[in-house]
């Protein structure tokens, strides 16, 4: 049927942190969060959540406290993380597409190769390494939440830029639950 695949693109005013019914970071103290990030995730360590980072590179690298480097293009990397991770991630924030404005500005092919290594690809193989370890069959601890935020996808305002290159998102972010029920993105 039509309707299920369709979407409403919509903006909600986040809360405020003393709104939020579970605190700041909106989980709870000392839940388990990986956040696939170029941008510092600081303020959810400082509020009891336990946190792994993960920026690109060349290939996979500890990094120490918790920081890990991958290649995004590289599936055998995110065997690796997980590995070394060692606990089982139950919520995932990817925020590789998330761009500043000077990254958006370029017009080049490097710029959107690299937006579909961090987008498209890395989301794609992040759900097979997850199925490989068999974190999407747990149902007695819950389905596994990837979260991805990005920008420039969807305009809220008129006039605000879109980023065709970031359109490849939508997906697996659609596709993945599908293939792998134990995955809510």
């Amino acid at each position: 049927r039509d309707e299920q695949w369709a979407r409403k693109v919509s903006f909600n005013r986040p809360y405020a942190a003393s709104q939020h019914p579970r605190g700041a970071s909106g989980t709870g103290a000392g839940e388990f969060l990986t956040a696939m990030s170029i941008h510092p995730t600081r303020s959810l360590s400082t509020a009891g959540v336990e946190v792994a980072t993960v920026v690109p590179g060349d290939g996979f690298a500890e990094l120490g406290g918790r920081r890990y480097q991958i290649d995004p293009r590289s599936g055998s990397d995110y065997d690796a993380l997980l590995a070394g991770i060692g606990e089982a991630p139950r919520r995932i924030v990817h925020l590789w597409t998330l761009s500043t404005a000077a990254e958006d500005g370029k017009d080049c092919k490097d710029n959107k190769d690299g937006m579909q290594d961090r987008g498209f690809y890395s989301l794609l193989s992040l759900a097979q390494a997850l199925g490989k370890r068999g974190l999407t069959a747990a149902p007695e601890a819950g389905p596994v939440r990837i979260e991805v935020v990005t920008n420039g996808l969807a305009g809220i305002e008129r006039g605000d830029p879109l980023l065709p290159e970031k359109a490849t998102l939508v997906g697996p972010v659609r596709v993945i639950s599908q293939e792998y029920p134990g995955l809510v993105c």
